[in-house]
This record gives structure tokens, sequence and C-alpha cells, in this order.
């Protein structure tokens, strides 16, 4: 999450007191709300539907307590889609409602550079 911080005081609509933030969002903070919510729940919940995990990735997610409910919504469908893209939750055919679970390799996944241990250098 990157913030960037503009001042708009010299705008004739803001006054003095207005100050706008602008947050960005990455595939990262994705993946740290997916872990998050692996290891919260990972004795209770197996599964969750779409509207479900979509909850509960946005509640892992920074600062959505100072958003507006239609970029909440916004945002809770944009984690659910890089999370499905990057495999970090799948549906299960065997199951005829849409349900979703955490791959558990996510959790795996540390950042910092990656190890040269058992890697074959060509």
């Amino acid at each position: 999450m990157k913030w960037l911080y503009e001042d708009k005081t010299s705008s004739r609509r803001a006054g003095r007191e207005t100050l706008s933030t602008r947050v960005m969002f990455t595939q990262s903070d994705v993946r740290k709300a997916v872990q998050a919510l692996y290891e919260a729940e990972k004795s209770f919940k197996l599964g969750y539907t779409e509207p479900e995990i979509k909850d509960s990735l946005l509640v892992y997610l920074p600062c959505i307590k100072f958003m507006l409910d239609n970029f909440r919504q916004r945002l809770s469908q944009w984690a659910f889609n890089v999370a499905k893209d990057h495999k970090w939750i799948y549906t299960s055919d065997a199951i005829k409602e849409p349900t979703y679970f955490i791959d558990r390799r996510v959790m795996e996944v540390r950042p910092g550079p990656r190890s040269t241990k058992n890697v074959e250098l060509l």
C-alpha cells in the first residue's frame, strides 16, 4: 500500500482544513489479506461463498474504515479478482454452489529476496 499526500489548500473549493489522501493498493496487500484471513480462520472455516470471501478480504485490507461504501465494494471486487487470478483462492467443481477455498501454498510466500537454495543454475 502506498500513501500519496496531496495538499489541496490552494484550490478554491477546498478550505485550509481540507486534506486529500490517495491510497494505492497492490497485489501484495491482497496476498497479505489472504494470509491473515487464513491464519485467523484456519481452524473455524473451510470454505467461503463469494460474498463471504469478499467481505472477509476487505476486513484485512488496511484503511477501509475511512472509505465510502461504494469504494469498499469496488475494492473488495478487485481484491477478489486479484486473489482468484493469482490462484490464492480457488473453487471446487465437486460442490454445486461456488465455494472458495484458500490455497495453503499462499502461506509459504514470504517477502524478501528469493533464495537460491536447491536451485540449479545453468
